[in-house]
């Protein structure tokens, strides 16, 4: 098997924010139970024995990693990869040295309660690049936001590094987040307070951004990065192709996607035959873009790919239907972003 980018570890479903960030669609919103789940000690040891021959580097996630140190301290000493932290920022860890952090940071109606200067002021201790994930919400400040991330990016230079990306996401109807209807995107709110900032952010790019749909992340800040998708495969594939990402979730399985927890693998034996036969699911490989009837026709279609199977499917729509979330996107883009869009990304818009 030819080694991937990286693989996540999601060591366990421990947060020191359970029931706090009201969005959360990982292990601690989906699983939503008072029960420990936790990597088995024969899980981490094939894991240890393994992922080197597989992976290039491996991410750190839960749960919150900085509640079970000594864990995520044995998998880093042990693999000896790089590795990155996937963190809210609420606690600082001295013994915690990743090549890189990717840090939430949201807005109060999605995260009650947590300071985005606090969480930036620790993770920058790590002295490391960052890449910073925020999901929009209707009450989010986007260019209080961007100056904070602006007065980072200058911190985070002066030691030689610097913020990767900025993702900017949407709420997905999974795990605690559909217990709280009022978090769901006002889509015109969202969109217009999007489209002012983009006006800003255009004129001065001091950090690639991203806006993220259900489907793979689109960096809309690099002209280089402009390639339709490929539609010889289909939308997991090309998703894959892009990422070269895994994920080992804490019930010892291994899952194609972090969206996506239908599909997945138990780690018995080996790491590299879950992963192995997680590649050869039927969704992976006996589907092509054809098999998007609803979407084969529409206007979009080399551009979103038909969207997150998982979340179509979620949404009651099957695996290869329509996941409505991503026509809502692409329609208000269109609408109320493509006009302040750089001309090379109006062009791929109109193709």
């Amino acid at each position: 098997m030819e080694k991937i980018s990286a693989i996540g570890i999601e060591c366990s479903n421990r947060c020191n924010l359970t029931s706090v960030c009201r969005h959360c669609y990982g292990i601690t919103g989906i699983a939503d139970t008072n029960r420990i789940i936790e990597l088995s000690d024969r899980v981490i040891e094939i894991i240890i024995k393994e992922i080197s021959s597989i992976a290039k580097t491996i991410t750190i996630t839960g749960g919150e990693p900085t509640v079970y140190p000594q864990l995520v301290n044995r998998l880093v000493e042990d693999t000896g990869l790089p590795w990155m932290l996937m963190t809210n920022g609420i606690i600082w860890r001295k013994d915690f040295q990743p090549q890189a952090v990717a840090v939430s940071l949201d807005p109060n109606d999605i995260r009650p309660g947590v300071n985005p200067r606090r969480v930036i002021k620790n993770v920058l201790r790590y002295n490391c690049n960052l890449s910073i994930n925020t999901v929009l919400s209707p009450a989010i400040d986007l260019f209080l936001f961007y100056d904070l991330l602006k007065d980072t990016a200058v911190k985070l230079a002066k030691d030689g590094h610097y913020i990767s990306e900025w993702k900017l996401g949407f709420v997905v109807q999974k795990g605690y987040a559909c217990k709280h209807s009022d978090i769901f995107v006002d889509w015109d709110t969202i969109f217009i307070r999007l489209r002012e900032f983009l006006r800003v952010y255009f004129k001065e790019r001091p950090f690639p951004i991203a806006l993220r749909g259900s489907f793979f992340t689109k960096n809309i800040s690099e002209e280089e990065d402009r390639v339709l998708i490929n539609m010889t495969r289909n939308p997991c594939l090309d998703c894959f192709q892009q990422s070269k990402y895994m994920v080992i979730n804490a019930n010892g399985c291994v899952q194609f996607c972090s969206v996506d927890r239908n599909r997945v693998v138990p780690i018995k034996k080996s790491l590299i035959n879950a992963c192995i036969k997680v590649l050869q699911f039927p969704e992976l490989t006996k589907l092509s873009y054809s098999d998007w009837k609803e979407c084969c026709d529409c206007r979009w279609f080399r551009i979103c790919g038909g969207g997150c199977p998982s979340l179509a499917e979620t949404y009651g729509n099957g695996w290869t239907g329509k996941d409505v979330f991503q026509c809502e996107i692409m329609k208000r883009t269109e609408e109320m972003l493509l006009p302040v869009f750089p001309i090379w990304m109006q062009q791929i818009y109109s193709v």
